[in-house]
């Protein structure tokens, strides 16, 4: 556990020393790598008993990887017993066929990805990028993307879209989003976001999104039932609970939190524009942190939906962060400090809550014992964390 705090303490030395950097590129770029390096660095070579799916990709690789028949077909080749998506299945075909059988490629690979993926996202929206990245580690979010690989590679996706999104090109974000479904099917349901995006901001268009929601929530396995899913594992997981999940019920106040502050800045700022891309998406992330308290896999789209809310939440909280329509009077003393007393408050809440989780509930991620892999040792166990 010492491992992961001072791993955390990095990330706030970097931003702090980032701050005596007076060129702005030069702190940006010093950021980047900084972040990078301990990103990469942690999850990248990460022993498989670290988070919960890593022995599972790790497993599927290793089998794959055994097949001559399977090196010698095309890697466009479907193969039905797979379980995985067909975008997965070509990635994972190219690289044991052409860069390397050795089964921790995956690991290796997708850890990469999404490192510089994220990197290159936040970078492009913030200056404060060690600070926003901290947010993000501390959330837990990181945990989940690095685990859930096949979803790495969608969410890539959906980080190229989202900026079409926000240039108010629909189509050309839409069309992206059906190639990230190739990777992982959650991504269907970010396909709502530019139909959100048309909706005025109003009192009326929220409510009615909320009793959707609420009813949907309440509906959801009685609408699987009649669809005919009632075999699929997740429901049978569901159906069989006595009470919500602990992990979806504190997810939903972690969004309710950052939906909230949000609001109370702006109105604090006295800020009449909103950003219609970032209010829906982040309303949109808090409905499904609702539904996900009656049907917890559906967590996994809020693995998309999260980075967008923090960041959000970061550039309200970041004193130095100039809205467009901001004016110096309002950029008074008093405000910039209430935005950096609400910006440590946060930060405090997400070490106090991930804290929380990796000491009482270790299971649902597995970082702790955290261990670096053994590339010495040829033969690794991975039959892990098998329900």
């Amino acid at each position: 556990m010492i491992i992961i705090y001072i791993y955390f303490l990095l990330f706030l030395a970097v931003a702090i020393t980032s701050q005596f950097i007076g060129s702005k590129t030069i702190k940006r770029n010093f950021e980047i790598v900084a972040c990078f390096i301990l990103l990469f660095g942690f999850f990248g070579f990460r022993d498989i008993t670290v988070l919960n799916d890593t022995p599972h990709y790790y497993g599927f690789y290793y089998k794959l990887a055994r097949y001559k028949s399977y090196l010698e077909e095309s890697i466009f080749a479907i193969n039905p017993y797979d379980r995985f998506e067909y975008g997965y299945q070509v990635i994972v075909h190219f690289l044991i066929k052409y860069v390397s059988r050795d089964p921790y490629t995956i690991i290796w690979f997708s850890s990469l990805v999404l490192t510089i993926g994220n990197l290159w996202f936040i970078s492009k929206r913030v200056d404060n990028i060690a600070i926003v990245t901290f947010a993000i580690l501390l959330s837990g979010n990181f945990y989940t993307q690095y685990c859930l690989i096949r979803q790495a590679f969608a969410l890539m996706f959906f980080y190229i879209a989202f900026g079409y999104l926000e240039k108010n090109r629909p189509w050309i974000y839409t069309i992206i989003m059906l190639f990230a479904t190739l990777f992982h099917y959650t991504a269907f349901a970010l396909l709502v976001l530019p139909l959100l995006k048309l909706l005025k901001i109003n009192r009326r268009n929220i409510f009615i999104l909320f009793v959707l929601t609420v009813a949907f929530a309440i509906l959801i396995l009685q609408i699987m039932s009649i669809l005919g899913i009632t075999h699929n594992s997740y429901f049978q997981q569901m159906i069989k609970r006595d009470k919500a999940p602990l992990a979806a019920i504190l997810d939903c106040l972690l969004l309710a939190m950052i939906y909230g502050t949000c609001i109370f800045v702006h109105y604090k700022m006295r800020l009449k524009e909103v950003d219609k891309t970032y209010f829906w998406t982040c309303l949109f992330s808090f409905c499904i942190s609702i539904i996900t308290i009656a049907f917890l896999p559906l967590f996994r789209i809020n693995t998309y939906l999260l980075p967008i809310a923090i960041i959000q939440l970061m550039r309200y909280l970041t004193a130095t962060y100039t809205f467009k329509e901001e004016k110096s009077s309002v950029t008074s003393f008093k405000q910039k400090e209430l935005r950096r007393f609400l910006q440590f408050a946060f930060l405090l809440f997400l070490f106090v809550r991930i804290s929380v989780t990796m000491t009482f509930r270790n299971e649902w991620n597995h970082v702790t014992p955290y261990s670096f892999y053994d590339f010495s040792d040829r033969y690794h166990y991975y039959h892990l964390y098998w329900d």
